[in-house]
């Protein structure tokens, strides 16, 4: 495996209406222009308004938020435990908390801190160095990007020495045949895991990322 180090990002845009540290990027639609700005200065439209002529473009915590301190806290101790019980553990913030959580510590970098756009480009990157070139179509958006959880659990273990394959989830061990071997069947993948074909079409995970390989092939082959 392939472990290079993400540098922690030191990006300080501003939020154009007070000066503060920016957490989303707003496209207008009607004149093409971009706008930051802070979570407290972020327009908002009231309920039930009709398509909001500024679009979210790109967004993220603020820096120094609570998720990065206690992700950069020691790694043994109660608050840096607890982060990685709330994002791996619960799925406080569903499967993009837990890749976020993953992939920061396969990394040594902050992935709470990076803006969304990024996190994507960087989560496709480390998958495509650590499976396959074409691993990388099914990384297409975050929807995608949150079925990747079984991926990196199975990842991390193997980097900290705890993987054991006769006591690892079956459902990882099918997200992670996938992306290796985008090409085979689910009778292959079934095989290999080991279970049934069945039970493998049970795992929502599983068959988001089929679903989306799926659609990358049917739209190659036209």
């Amino acid at each position: 495996m392939v472990f290079e180090e993400m540098p922690t990002p030191v990006d300080h845009v501003m939020c154009q209406v007070c000066g503060s540290d920016a957490s989303v990027y707003l496209l207008d639609r009607q004149d093409g222009s971009e706008h930051q700005y802070c979570p407290v200065h972020e327009p908002r439209l009231p309920v039930g308004e009709r398509q909001p002529r500024l679009v979210i473009q790109r967004w993220r915590l603020p820096p120094g938020n609570a998720l990065s301190r206690q992700l950069a806290a020691p790694k043994e101790s109660t608050e840096h435990q607890c982060l990685r019980s709330e994002m791996c553990d619960h799925g406080m913030l569903g499967g993009e908390g837990a890749c976020r959580y993953y992939l920061s510590i396969l990394t040594q970098s902050d992935q709470f801190a990076v803006w969304s756009d990024e996190f994507e480009d960087n989560v496709r990157r480390y998958v495509v160095e650590n499976t396959c070139e074409e691993a990388a179509q099914l990384c297409v958006d975050f929807n995608s990007i949150q079925c990747l959880v079984g991926f990196f659990r199975i990842t991390l273990e193997r980097a900290e020495g705890r993987y054991a394959s006769r006591r690892a989830r079956k459902d990882d061990r099918a997200i992670e045949l996938l992306l290796n071997h985008p090409e085979w069947t689910d009778e292959q993948i079934a095989e290999q895991v080991p279970t049934t074909v069945k039970q493998l079409q049970r795992w929502s995970n599983f068959t988001i990322l089929r679903a989306v390989s799926n659609r990358t092939t049917n739209s190659d082959a036209s």
